[in-house]
């Protein structure tokens, strides 16, 4: 794709304006109590701040510009982009194009919620929607908005929601390349893609045609000289991990704040006393129940009944207390069970429910035991639960109106949603479809048994358990299986590393240290990693060069060093001034080897993390190999660990290496020069309990100029782990 790149002085130049489209929405949003005032103005600020990363739609710049807007799962990122819409029409931006969902129903759902949200049947609306289809009335309803500019018919701004398939696009293009060609008229929109990190990335390999839906989405971007395009996205690994001349790539980047009430990893999965939900050390939070993975023999696994009977007392507690609280409209809630990918299971998984929900037709002494276990589970967190004797007397009526529905397709869905405004709950068996973009609406027990496979977004996408829950998370349960408790609990910390790192990038380009997002995305871009065999996203689709870097307590240096001239003499000036902040503190290293020559010979002291983070990203490495040092960077700045220890190795002594077998560390003595004070190795120089960083002086003998090269080492305490993809500078 060839658009003009966005220059690397990314100053923002215009401030968007608030007008009547968004007081229009915060209207129509209070009114129907969908937000409070004040978390409007947290949504809408962030609009702003959006708004005025893309192209002013006032300047003739032909600039694409790309915008990535990250949020969480099932953070509410709709509200987010319909926010955005009313802010772009209040400023003059005529055409909105919202690539807004990979199956037809999502699509839909979206139109649905922006034509409600935005009330564009109002009198006073000056936004006009439509839903793309491949009809002549559609491109002549889209023409005339955009033409009319009378007191009868004023202009209005333009939604044009699509399908995100390579055959709608394709349309989408079309259409307005024959505008232009015959109004000649100059089209400058604002792109939003939901869900961005999804089909839009290409997934191919090297060497072969790209992904389809890549390749018209390119194609539509190229045909508008000047547009801004914006991704909103909660997993973003795989437009983070893009080439830097790649249209994907983003020109900047805006973290969005979940709202009040939102409940995501940290509240379900935090094993730490902040949790109000921790159980003990080493165990989950009493929210998550940890499923046996032999527990599949029977048609309705033990786990899976006892997630059935919680989700059934705990829905008829909910709907006493809310009769009780004489409320006028009692909120549906409903049960997922995420058993497997493959359809032909789920047909199967929908029979052996519905037939054990049947169950609750005799007896209920039959079941006494398995209620009263669930019971207790619920009582542990739902403090004020009904008694056990008026619960089990209401159980049966209630567990009448559950319905249990499979859903795999778009028309799955679809009768779902009318299902579920008919029933007081329902219980849904399904898998990939519901897994991205898709709201099980009042969902308060989830069952998910699923293998986990090796991509963290996918994974973080089945995360249809987070949400707006905080006035019921009490009665939440989520049931799975101990890989996936690991690799959620763990992924808390990783998306709060990506988050922070990415503010933390923010006020570096305010203050001057970076010029722009991407020329910090193209030098220094380190991810956090679960432990184990987990990359961020789909191998195909991470385009840089990368290195997974694992923490532990081995020493971390160079195998090549950089010694052209301009590096070298960067690292020497830089080496030496640091050198010389500490050299009234050094002392000699008095270890216990006997055989101190000037080679072993070495001195050290104290020193703050924070500086030898600032030296190590100041130290100018080889391209191949930096990216391991920022993973050390990275793991230091997590630990929270202040004393460092730096040695400034062989001080007193030149050691020499030859370029082409170059190594760092001087080994262990032979015992018979010291016995058991013999030389440890440069390893073994090191404390205990401090990061170490080592600092050594070699001449490059074997080169006609015999240049003098500085290489650092560094070393965490022991049970130190970590585990880091850190990319290459691209």
């Amino acid at each position: 794709m060839t658009v003009a790149i966005v220059p690397e002085n990314n100053s923002y130049n215009w401030n968007p304006q608030r007008g009547a489209s968004t007081n229009l929405l915060k209207s129509n949003l209070l009114k129907k109590n969908k937000l409070d005032e004040e978390s409007f103005e947290e949504v809408n600020a962030e609009a702003v701040e959006i708004l005025r990363r893309c192209n002013n739609p006032n300047e003739n710049t032909e600039q694409a510009k790309t915008v990535l807007a990250i949020g969480k799962v099932q953070s509410g990122k709709t509200l987010s982009f319909t926010n955005l819409i009313a802010l772009a029409a209040d400023n003059n931006i005529r055409i909105i194009i919202c690539l807004s969902g990979s199956t037809k129903v999502l699509a839909s759902q979206n139109f649905e919620r922006l034509k409600e949200d935005l009330n564009v049947d109002d009198d006073d609306s000056s936004i006009d929607i439509i839903h793309y289809t491949d009809t002549n009335e559609n491109e002549e309803f889209i023409f005339k908005s955009i033409n009319d500019d009378s007191i009868l018919n004023p202009k209005k701004t333009v939604i044009l929601t699509t399908l995100k398939h390579h055959a709608w696009i394709e349309k989408t293009k079309e259409m307005f390349e024959k505008f232009s060609s015959n109004s000649g008229k100059k089209i400058i929109p604002l792109i939003i893609s939901d869900e961005a990190d999804h089909i839009e990335v290409n997934s191919k390999r090297e060497n072969v045609p790209p992904a389809t839906t890549w390749e018209k989405i390119s194609e539509l971007r190229q045909s508008f000289p000047q547009h801004s395009y914006v991704q909103y996205t909660a997993t973003p690994s795989a437009l983070l991990l893009q080439r830097f001349e790649d249209w994907v790539t983003p020109d900047d980047v805006v973290i969005l704040n979940p709202g009040e009430g939102y409940c995501g990893g940290k509240e379900f999965f935090d094993n730490t006393k902040n949790n109000p939900h921790y159980f003990k050390e080493g165990e989950p939070p009493k929210l998550i129940i940890r499923v046996d993975d032999h527990d599949h023999d029977d048609e309705v696994p033990e786990s899976l009944k006892h997630a059935i009977y919680i989700f059934v007392l705990g829905i008829t507690d909910y709907y006493l207390k809310s009769i009780e609280q004489g409320k006028s409209r009692i909120k549906n809630r409903s049960m997922l069970v995420h058993p497997s990918r493959l359809k032909v299971d789920h047909s199967f998984w929908k029979d052996s429910v519905r037939k054990f929900i049947n169950n609750f037709d005799n007896p209920l002494e039959f079941i006494q035991k398995d209620l009263l276990n669930a019971y207790e589970e619920l009582s542990k967190t739902v403090y004020d639960l009904k008694s056990f004797e008026e619960l089990t007397g209401r159980v049966k009526e209630i567990a009448k109106d559950i319905s249990v529905q499979k859903v795999n397709s778009d028309t799955d869905i679809k009768n779902w949603k009318e299902q579920f405004q008919r029933n007081k709950a329902s219980i849904l068996i399904g898998g990939d479809i519901i897994n991205r973009g898709f709201t099980v609406e009042g969902l308060v027990v989830t069952y998910m048994t699923r293998t986990l496979g090796t991509q963290d977004d996918t994974i973080q996408q089945r995360a249809r358990f987070f949400g707006y829950k905080k006035e019921y998370l009490n009665y939440c349960r989520i049931f799975l299986n101990t890989e996936t408790i690991d690799h959620f609990t763990d992924f808390v910390d990783c998306e709060e590393y990506l988050h922070q790192s990415l503010k933390k990038v923010q006020h570096k380009i305010d203050g001057k240290e970076y010029a722009s997002f991407k020329a910090w995305l193209r030098e220094n871009l380190t991810l956090k990693l679960v432990p184990g065999r987990f990359l961020p996203s789909n191998r195909n689709k991470i385009k840089r060069e990368f290195d997974v870097v694992r923490i532990n307590d081995r020493f971390i240096t160079i195998n090549h060093p950089s010694y052209c001239d301009e590096q070298s003499a960067k690292n020497i000036e830089l080496c030496r001034n640091f050198l010389k902040k500490y050299e009234s503190r050094m002392e000699v290293f008095k270890g216990k080897y006997t055989s101190k020559t000037p080679s072993r010979t070495h001195r050290y002291t104290d020193i703050n993390s924070s500086d030898i983070c600032d030296f190590i990203n100041r130290y100018e490495f080889r391209y191949d190999e930096k990216s391991k040092f920022q993973a050390a960077i990275a793991y230091l700045e997590s630990i929270n660990l202040e004393k460092c220890r730096l040695f400034e190795m062989s001080y007193g002594e030149l050691r020499g290496r030859d370029s082409n077998s170059f190594f760092v560390f001087q080994g262990k003595a032979q015992s018979a020069q010291g016995g058991i004070n013999a030389y440890p190795g440069d390893r073994g120089i090191f404390h205990d309990s401090f990061v170490t960083l080592h600092l050594y002086r070699f001449q490059l003998s074997n080169l006609p100029s015999k240049p003098i090269i500085f290489v650092p080492a560094i070393k965490f305490p022991s049970g130190s782990n970590g585990r880091y993809i850190a990319v290459h500078p691209d």
